[in-house]
């Protein structure tokens, strides 16, 4: 009994020394208000792994727009709102255009030549100019079309011949995109070997946990532990997972490159680039970074595009009035004769609202990627020490409740009712796909992708609630995965081609 006195009392003892050295410290550094931090883990324990961007707006309901808290030791700043993202990402991007360091990620698992997790510096502008040049230019915008409109008709064919698997079609129309243009690689079945090792590798990474992650980033030497210690047997999943990595890495672009050996490539990213910038013969560290480029394009649409596609037919059995809506304004503008088309996209105000609402209501990367100071800053009377992690809140712009009414409501008119509806604090668009230097490269691309699909897929079919044996209707729930992307969880629903469309699935079928 006297040892656990002894024991409590030096535990007290040293919280005491602690929180005075903490106070000390955010004196002396002038630090943003924060969550209280407990010694040595910080703010850990707060973290639930699945709501994370839940809790750090909470925080920001307490403390405001700029929040600090500790991982272990590590300085974290929590950006809650537009206004401090832009002036902390864009405004200071010199300084904020870092990246933590994800060992586990990068090190152990091997995507450390995805630019993604790149440290900001030579190498990451190497591959953000290749992945720019194929992406930001309005020439790549109208050069990706005519692919984009074939895979569109593709992803309604097979909702039309097998309607319950449409999850599966959503995931095959974006997969095929982004093998084409990269690879130049067609897809002709949705059990495409790459693309299910990709996804296996995706699955994997996420799957491999949030806990492991944050042990070996900030304890590296656990790495170097057996893996039958107790505890440790994610190393050997680990080393497992490594070795299917470097497999998407390399198989897909083995393919392109004898394709491009025997004269028979199509135009694609990674042929482009050895056409236009190794004429003469590559390094191995040139081949190490196509191939990262390459496959982080593919990771980075396939997974978002999909997750926003989803989105779309959930909230669109959950509200059949906006629907409705959609449907009207189509068949109003584009007739019944043909699908919608890009051109057609100002001449349809409502289904904008709808495309601009889905990034809202659900934002598919909740917390985007993390950014890291490179050199100590100052902001609003704060200092920001070197190497701080910078977490843009991007679920807490969304449901900020000042900028958007009931935020937890799917309502396109917020756009229609206001003048600012395209502003940077208004339009999801303008936040959603990140900040500063950083800020996603393919995002126009993505965003004109997705208004097709939606648009096609109003212009063909009815969705309505499925029903149950008895015949009642099934609402579904609006629940979402909890990891780096923000998924609907599977739900059921009923599609099925419009009564007034008959000629138009016909064409279809012709085509």
């Amino acid at each position: 009994m006297v040892d656990y006195i002894y024991f409590y009392l030096v535990l007290i003892f040293l919280s005491y020394i602690w929180c005075s050295m903490r106070r000390k410290t955010a004196s002396i550094q002038r630090l943003p208000s924060g969550p209280w931090s407990l010694p040595i883990i910080g703010n850990v324990h707060q973290l639930n792994a699945g709501h994370q961007h839940h809790t750090m707006a909470q925080w920001g309901g307490v403390y405001g727009d700029l929040v600090y808290a500790r991982i272990f030791r590590t300085p974290v700043l929590v950006l809650n709102s537009v206004k401090v993202a832009r002036e902390l990402l864009d405004r200071k991007s010199s300084a904020t255009s870092g990246r933590p360091r994800m060992m586990f990620l990068t090190e152990m698992l091997g995507w450390d030549s995805g630019i993604a997790f790149m440290q900001y510096g030579k190498r990451w502008k190497r591959h953000r100019t290749w992945i720019c040049a194929a992406f930001e230019s309005k020439e790549s915008s109208s050069k990706y079309q005519p692919l984009q409109r074939r895979e569109a008709r593709n992803l309604l064919l097979n909702i039309i011949q097998a309607p319950t698997l449409f999850e599966r079609h959503l995931s095959r129309f974006t997969a095929a995109i982004i093998m084409e243009i990269v690879y130049g690689h067609t897809m002709t079945s949705a059990d495409d070997v790459f693309v299910k090792r990709a996804d296996r590798a995706i699955q994997g990474t996420v799957d491999a946990g949030q806990i492991p992650a944050t042990l070996i980033d900030l304890f590296p030497f656990l790495w170097s532990l057996p893996s039958w210690l107790p505890g440790m047997g994610f190393k050997a999943r680990a080393l497992e997972l490594r070795k299917l990595i470097q497999e998407t890495l390399d198989a897909p672009y083995v393919i392109a490159t004898e394709a491009m050996s025997t004269g028979i490539a199509k135009s694609s990213f990674v042929a482009d680039i050895i056409h236009d910038h190794f004429p003469h013969g590559m390094t191995e560290v040139d081949e190490r970074d196509i191939k990262g480029a390459a496959t982080a394009i593919y990771i980075a649409a396939a997974e978002t595009t999909t997750t926003v596609l989803s989105t779309f037919i959930l909230a669109m059995v959950l509200y059949p009035e906006i629907y409705k809506k959609a449907q009207d304004e189509i068949d109003r503008v584009v007739g019944d004769s043909r699908l919608p088309d890009f051109d057609d996209r100002p001449c349809l105000p409502y289904l904008n609202c709808i495309v601009k609402e889905l990034y809202r209501w659900n934002s598919p990367a909740p917390l985007g990627v993390a950014h890291a100071t490179t050199r100590k800053e100052s902001y609003a009377g704060y200092d920001i020490p070197g190497d701080t992690i910078l977490i843009p809140n991007i679920w807490a712009m969304t449901q900020n409740t000042i900028v958007y009414r009931q935020p937890d409501q799917f309502c396109p008119e917020r756009f229609l009712a206001v003048q600012d509806a395209d502003s940077d604090d208004h339009d999801p668009r303008k936040y959603i796909f990140g900040f500063g230097r950083r800020i996603c490269p393919g995002r126009h691309f993505a965003d004109s992708e997705i208004w097709l699909v939606v648009a096609c897929i109003a212009a063909t079919f009815d969705i309505t609630k499925a029903r149950d044996i008895n015949g009642s209707e099934i609402t579904p729930e609006v629940a979402f995965t909890q990891s780096f992307t923000s998924r609907p969880k599977a739900y059921a629903c009923q599609i099925h081609p419009r009564t007034t469309r008959a000629t138009l699935v016909a064409q279809l079928h012709l085509s």
